[in-house]
């Protein structure tokens, strides 16, 4: 959020020329049905995210409700531990706390996401755009050509295929501004994400029970450091505790694969430009200077294609559906890393 604070004059124009070209657009039947189907992507991931999203909050909230079942009331505990000088235990102090935490918690899980939400829902339109890009270019060469020479009919084709250079140069455009706005905040949030799955895995599968009382708090003091002579493990992770864990790192995880996917296929159809160009009529043109110019900006168009759109994590690898697999191995290896320093004793 702060990244995209100190960039939010880019995200609005990114979000202008969006409303401006693409949500707004003056679309055919068939282009509207291929953009109706880009808002029903949209539409199904929005559902999606917020989904997991109440699923993963709502165990912060659920879980002290439970335990506090049966307790007296001086025994109670909160979503969070508060080091205040209050008596958060009683009435009504115990109940602002427990109701500012909860407000919190689905606050913070809005923001969360929120950034990346937008960055889909971007992604998922211009894959579509790109789609009625191609479905353009593919349907100018249908034109009735009765009554229409050879010549007026190339220059038909050379005007309509214009307008088409236009529509790519505006998607391209728009990919810019989607790579200057999200570079830094992808970044960060593929380091996050990667190590955020390694300790959720790691909780929910480590998590041998000891019996020493004097057990650190501390994690990475507790798992390689003796008290009193003995060698403690890490604290006893709760059944409920484990629940939230697993809610977690599978709500990071769709979140990963969501975000990878739409780059990944906003990239594939900006290179199917290529295929669709070629698979045109072109080659019944005649050569003459019309004909000649098509033909030379077709290649040109082509050209361009062989480079894709895609979205880069501060520029040092684009996301795609590879970055995705190759994230997961780290965290795998993170996680095997961490495990065998948990089980190697302390003789070794």
């Amino acid at each position: 959020m702060i990244i995209l604070n100190s960039k939010r004059a880019s995200f609005a124009d990114a979000l202008f020329c969006a409303q401006q070209h693409f949500w707004h657009g003056n679309y055919n039947s068939e282009e509207r049905l291929i953009f109706s189907i880009s808002v029903k992507y949209c539409t199904l991931y929005v559902v999606f995210a917020i989904g997991s999203l109440q699923i993963a909050l709502s165990g912060y909230v659920i879980t002290p409700i439970v335990e506090n079942i049966g307790r007296n009331k001086s025994d109670r505990v909160l979503p969070f531990k508060m080091w205040v000088d209050l008596p958060l235990t009683e009435t009504p102090y115990f109940e602002l706390a427990f109701a500012s935490q909860a407000i919190s918690v689905y606050l913070i899980g809005a923001a969360y996401i929120c950034p990346e939400m937008f960055l889909c829902v971007f992604n998922l339109h211009v894959m579509g755009q790109f789609r009625i890009l191609q479905h353009r270019m593919l349907n100018f060469w249908n034109v009735e050509s009765k009554g229409m020479n050879a010549d007026t009919y190339t220059d038909h084709c050379y005007a309509a295929l214009k307008k088409c250079i236009k529509h790519h140069q505006l998607l391209i455009e728009f990919c810019k501004k989607l790579e200057q706005v999200y570079t830094m905040p992808i970044f960060t949030h593929m380091v996050v994400l990667s190590l955020l799955l390694c300790f959720d895995a790691y909780e929910i599968v480590v998590v041998p029970r000891c019996s020493n009382k004097y057990v650190d708090s501390t994690l990475t003091v507790s798992v390689r450091t003796t008290v009193f002579g003995k060698t403690p493990c890490n604290a006893n992770t709760s059944p409920s505790l484990r629940v939230i864990f697993l809610f977690h790192g599978v709500g990071s995880l769709g979140q990963l694969l969501m975000i990878t996917y739409t780059c990944h296929f906003m990239m594939e159809e900006s290179t199917n430009i290529i295929t669709t160009m070629y698979s045109g009529s072109w080659s019944t043109l005649p050569m003459n200077d019309v004909g000649r110019s098509f033909r030379s900006a077709m290649k040109f168009i082509m050209i361009r294609s062989l480079k894709p759109c895609c979205l880069t994590a501060a520029g040092f690898f684009p996301l795609t559906l590879e970055t995705f697999t190759s994230l997961l191995s780290s965290t795998f290896s993170y996680f095997t890393l961490m495990r065998q320093s948990f089980m190697r004793s302390d003789g070794e």
